[in-house]
């Protein structure tokens, strides 16, 4: 059988396919590929920025705007991705020898996938895999191995512009910093909060943004038109709780997230988010029973090439298991600037960002454990310079950053960070 974009869902559902032997499904599904790589245009939109939107009140890194389509019955393919190299030098520490021992040059990111929509009856799908996804074996060592494993995988029912359906694993719709492409940052990495400590950069520490899940979500395809030139949207998720690729839920409890924005003419915007996730963690037979409370709140203004963001998040941890156990507050805000020079041959956009990360705001000091009092004396100020450089035809861009990085005494490090990257958008 030949498999060709018009027929990939007859490809999926052949009974063949599904019982075959692993190699032999292994070199169809690298046919089909192929298949799609080679014989469909890209019909999702890109500039040479990287702005990749599917709605005009919020960039989005799993929803791109489809160039327009005639109505038919035929799935239209494309494929999409972008590859991101860095050279990273951390200060060495001389105390803590494991920071900054490991400078050098990274793969920070290389994305493929593809994606398909049938504009006759409001069907799309995105499939797509990450080649450099990172596998650390312990937070005082950065040193691991690079992975391929999964990324996007969801089908998406849109039967009007106010009510879409969306089932498998995506991003959660939360704050606006983890909702904005990868590509589209205006720094390289996201803001401390979210990001955390990664092992080698200093005392390696989870972030609290809201990543990609298994579940499902109802949101409104398209902003939903108000009075004047004021819009809204919504999102409403129920999903696992345990992280991205993980084979079944944690317990046979769910979670929810509920995002709800407000643009007015594609120069302001602001949201708000809350999360419950009550959680299992540990092993058989020690399991423990914990739960998130977590809120975002986000204002966006963006105006001839002026960009100002602000974002505060925090998340409440209840230990249910161990009694007398405080609860655990991380609280992370950051504001950013940046300003585009179109006017110059080589577009730039300088930009800084003052970000701080709590992650004991409250929980530590109140326990009877002195290592976990001395928590609380772990809050990160982070002060970031950069400047982003576009190739004026090209989807290329070059990014260089530099942070300084404030932590409270006895943490204290030295761990200054510069960061040079090139990307190119596929």
């Amino acid at each position: 059988m030949k498999h060709s974009p018009n027929n990939v869902a007859s490809f999926f559902l052949e009974g063949s396919f599904l019982l075959c032997s692993p190699a032999l499904r292994m070199k169809r599904l690298f046919a089909l590929v192929s298949a799609v790589a080679l014989t469909s245009s890209p019909v999702f939109a890109r500039d040479g920025e990287g702005l990749e939107d599917m709605r005009k009140l919020q960039r989005r890194e799993e929803d791109k705007e489809p160039h327009p389509v005639e109505s038919s019955s035929t799935w239209r393919m494309g494929t999409f991705g972008y590859l991101r190299g860095v050279y990273e030098y951390t200060t060495p520490d001389k105390q803590q020898r494991f920071i900054g021992r490991n400078n050098g040059f990274l793969l920070e990111s290389a994305r493929l996938g593809f994606e398909g929509k049938n504009a006759e009856y409001g069907f799309s799908f995105r499939l797509s895999i990450e080649l450099a996804s990172d596998a650390v074996t312990t937070s005082l060592d950065p040193r691991g191995e690079l992975e391929v494993r999964g990324r996007d995988g969801f089908l998406t029912w849109e039967p009007s512009s106010y009510v879409g359906v969306r089932l498998g694993q995506f991003r959660i719709p939360f704050s606006q910093e983890d909702l904005r492409g990868t590509p589209d940052l205006l720094f390289i990495s996201r803001a401390v909060a979210q990001e955390g400590v990664l092992s080698g950069r200093g005392y390696a520490e989870p972030g609290i943004g809201v990543d990609r899940e298994i579940g499902a979500m109802i949101a409104s395809p398209k902003p939903i038109a108000l009075v004047s030139k004021m819009k809204i949207g919504y999102y409403l998720s129920v999903f696992n709780g345990n992280g991205r690729n993980q084979l079944v839920n944690d317990n046979n409890q769910p979670a929810f997230a509920g995002r709800i924005e407000l643009a007015w003419s594609d120069i302001i915007q602001a949201g708000g988010a809350l999360l419950y996730n009550p959680r299992t963690v540990g092993a058989q037979p020690d399991l423990y029973k914990e739960t998130d409370q977590q809120w975002a709140a986000d204002l966006l203004f963006t105006w001839q090439g002026l960009e100002l963001f602000g974002q505060a998040s925090a998340r409440t941890t209840t230990y249910n298991t161990v009694e007398g156990t405080p609860d655990r507050l991380q609280l992370g805000y950051h504001g950013q600037v940046g300003y585009k020079i179109k006017q110059l041959p080589i577009p730039l956009m300088p930009g800084y960002r003052y970000a701080v990360y709590d992650p004991w705001a409250s929980g530590g000091g109140q326990s009877n454990d002195p290592l976990r009092r001395s928590l609380d004396r772990q809050k990160l100020q982070y002060h970031t310079f950069g400047v982003r450089a576009f190739h004026p035809a090209l989807p290329v861009s070059a990014y260089v950053n530099y942070t300084l990085t404030i932590e409270e005494k006895p943490r204290q490090l030295s761990n200054d960070r510069l960061e040079v990257l090139a990307q190119l958008i596929f």
